[in-house]
């Protein structure tokens, strides 16, 4: 479970403090830390790949809104209902990288509160198995806080619904965006050869994966959580605040801003 977060993140362990590199001469320090390490190469989202879980585990998964005991959810493809609404039933395939599928039954039943520490103890946390691991983790999290405003949200409580979520999502990148989104895109720019992470005073997705990331919140219908969780754990805290700052200065793939 998890698999695919776990690999990214103890990548980014091994490169100590993950400073990617000028001028695209120099190999990607990702790609080589994955390659001395002999990590395999995830898969483009089959049912074999990366992220399969067993089917009712946890048993949540067989419930509504879930209904995974009705089959496999092709994640490579559109995460959204043929209808264009959130879809719980894409936690029924492989895994989206940096996604929990225990937070989100604590989304689907409106525990927002509990949705953020879930995924901070989630297994592929612990397996970390470090402080700087975690801090890797955070970063790429807090730095997506602030780059999507959530930090500046006055309308998502502990009391918002998924129907409320979506109408938001609509304001923010268009249901015409966020509801034909495929999966594919996403694990596409994670992919070791083409990781989009940068290193601009602390590790965190590109712009145009951070959209991504974030409309696939709004198809599988923890948008409103990922907000919450923001303004819960990243947005007050002074250590991640220095990310609301730099976060609309411009950037490349693998570049460290000069100094």
């Amino acid at each position: 479970m998890q698999a695919l977060v776990t690999v990214l993140l103890s990548a980014l362990c091994a490169l100590g403090s993950a400073v990617l590199l000028k001028g695209g001469a120099e190999q990607n320090p990702i790609l080589e830390a994955q390659r001395k390490r002999k990590l395999p190469i995830p898969t483009d989202g089959g049912v074999d790949g990366y992220g399969k879980r067993p089917d009712c585990v946890p048993e949540e998964l067989c419930q509504a809104p879930f209904h995974c005991e009705e089959g496999h959810w092709n994640t490579a493809e559109v995460l959204a209902t043929a209808d264009g609404r959130a879809n719980y039933r894409s936690w029924c395939g492989n895994e989206l990288p940096f996604r929990n599928e225990e937070g989100a039954i604590k989304c689907s039943q409106g525990k927002l509160e509990e949705y953020g520490h879930t995924i901070l103890r989630s297994d592929a946390m612990r397996d970390v198995h470090s402080y700087k691991g975690q801090a890797f983790f955070k970063s790429i999290f807090a730095h997506h806080c602030f780059a999507q405003g959530f930090c500046d949200d006055t309308k998502v409580t502990v009391n918002t619904t998924v129907e409320e979520s979506e109408a938001l999502c609509d304001e923010r990148y268009g249901r015409e965006n966020w509801s034909t989104l495929a999966g594919k895109k996403i694990k596409q720019m994670l992919w070791y050869d083409t990781v989009e992470l940068l290193d601009d005073g602390g590790v965190h997705m590109s712009p145009q994966l951070e959209r991504y990331y974030a409309m696939s919140g709004c198809a599988q219908g923890v948008h409103h959580c990922d907000v919450h969780w923001c303004k819960q754990f990243f947005c007050p805290e002074e250590d991640w605040r220095a990310f609301a700052k730099i976060v609309n200065l411009p950037s490349g793939p693998f570049f460290t801003r000069s100094a």
